[in-house]
């Protein structure tokens, strides 16, 4: 991983798509290391998917990436060369595709629930 550099995605809430917010909006900004991050969903509680991509040789890889608050996580296809990560409604299931096809990702539950 390309740990020298990194890239800022931000995501900016949908009533605002002229650029301009309101007072009760914020900027949401996702640094992961790589070369390009690109959010493309947040849910009602906070929860951001998206995709990042890192080089490895001559080739840039995709894998795609979970932020609840502070944490982000990479979910991949572990079988996919590449994981593109587009939806995630508020019950935590995401939507995606790979290399290999589309796919639902369902969290596990808990023990404490």
């Amino acid at each position: 991983m390309d740990t020298d550099r990194f890239s800022h995605g931000f995501l900016i809430p949908a009533g605002d798509r002229d650029g301009d917010r309101s007072s009760d909006s914020r900027i949401v900004d996702i640094t992961i290391p790589g070369l390009a991050t690109v959010p493309f969903h947040i849910n009602g509680r906070g929860e951001i998917v998206g995709d990042y991509f890192i080089r490895i040789g001559r080739r840039l890889v995709g894998h795609g990436f979970v932020q609840r608050g502070s944490e982000v996580r990479t979910l991949d296809d572990p079988s996919g060369v590449f994981t593109v990560l587009t939806g995630v409604n508020d019950g935590g299931v995401i939507a995606g595709s790979s290399s290999n096809g589309g796919f639902l990702a369902i969290r596990k539950a808990r023990a404490e629930q």
